[in-house]
């Protein structure tokens, strides 16, 4: 399984795209795929590559890297709502996470889940984790809340009618990934596959 961060906008002819600025912090281009022009999002800084459009198509999920821990290589940021026409970010919440940090936004756009090593409170400066290891979380959307699944994970994504998440995690035997398949609530978790290899292109 791999995931990239390059997305087309839902029912509409503009893609995003993620680069690198000169101080190595990622930014966000959307090219219009009838005319080619391309905008940078410059008021935006620091959007890590994968991002998802919400269904309304006007607006974006985004982590916003604000800063880098050296002790330990992880990214310091928020999860954002950015508006692309306007380059309005609204932050939902803080995360702590490596270069492999993934998250997907719910069909409905009411809920998200994401991978950190800690998460909290929008405006919360959260203190740099000990322990790096990268576990699933729920965002509330509305609320601005994050709830703790309690499971270690590299990715998940919601299927199309919202009522199944793929999961997918590495085995900690070192036998490569597990994909498994929750309900909505994530509260049960069947595994599908086993040896899967896991490649997580968001950081």
């Amino acid at each position: 399984a791999e995931v990239a961060g390059e997305h087309a906008r839902p029912g509409d002819q503009q893609f995003t795209l993620g680069g690198d600025q000169k101080e190595n912090l990622p930014e966000l281009h959307i090219i219009d795929l009838g005319s080619g022009m391309e905008k940078t999002l410059n008021d935006v800084q620091g959007i890590a590559s994968i991002h998802r459009w919400f269904p309304d198509a006007a607006v974006l999920l985004v982590f916003q890297i604000r800063a880098k821990i050296t002790e330990n290589s992880l990214y310091q940021g928020v999860l954002s709502k950015v508006d692309p026409a306007t380059g309005k970010a609204t932050p939902l919440a803080s995360a702590i996470g490596g270069n492999s940090v993934f998250f997907d936004l719910a069909p409905d756009g009411k809920r998200a889940l994401f991978t950190a090593a800690a998460a909290g409170k929008p405006d919360e400066k959260l203190a740099p984790p000990k322990e790096t290891t990268e576990t699933l979380l729920e965002l509330d959307i509305a609320a601005k809340t994050v709830r703790a699944i309690g499971k270690t994970a590299s990715l998940a994504l919601y299927s199309r009618d919202g009522k199944k998440v793929l999961v997918g995690s590495q085995d900690q035997g070192g036998a490569g990934g597990i994909l498994e398949i929750a309900d909505p609530a994530l509260a049960s978790f069947q595994r599908v596959a086993e040896h899967v290899a896991l490649n997580v292109g968001g950081g």
